[in-house]
């Protein structure tokens, strides 16, 4: 047996443990069906009137046949406003008419992400990417495109 200078153990310590509270949290007041929105709170923001004229201005150049100028134009006020799914819309047709058919359907399917869905500029963006893909050899994917939208071409 080992006998020795031995110290018993301490006791061991309780520390108090804090007591936690809790505050109630308020129920959100009920709200009539009535008076639930039907669509988000989305406000269209306001057209930079730099990006108006910049595009009025793409209008003109383009009218004369200034197209690789009315192309710069349209890209300034793209990146002034570049969530403007019109902006794209009209930057893609241009291209499209310069020949450059698959940099008008990049920019047609950029235009897609601002665009309503469903509404006319969206459909106008799809047919533009279906003359694109047609342009470029893809038959069958531009026929299809088409038939979404309900315009068959002869």
């Amino acid at each position: 047996m080992l006998v020795g200078c031995q110290v018993p153990a301490p006791p061991p310590v309780m520390e108090a443990i804090p007591k936690v509270t809790t505050r109630p949290v308020p129920e959100p007041e009920p709200r009539e069906p009535s008076q639930w929105p039907l669509e988000p709170d989305v406000e269209e923001e306001p057209k930079s009137t730099v990006s108006l004229a910049l595009l009025d201005s793409a209008g003109q150049l383009a009218a004369t046949g200034r197209t690789d100028e009315a192309v710069e134009t349209l890209e300034r006020a793209i990146r002034i406003e570049p969530r403007r799914g019109d902006l794209w819309l009209r930057l893609a047709r241009l291209q499209f008419n310069a020949g450059h058919f698959a940099q008008a359907e990049q920019n047609a399917r950029k235009g897609l992400l601002f665009l309503t869905p469903g509404g006319e500029e969206a459909r106008d963006a799809w047919l533009l990417i279906a003359a694109a893909r047609e342009a470029l050899g893809h038959i069958e994917e531009a026929r299809s495109i088409r038939a979404r939208w309900g315009v068959f071409r002869g």
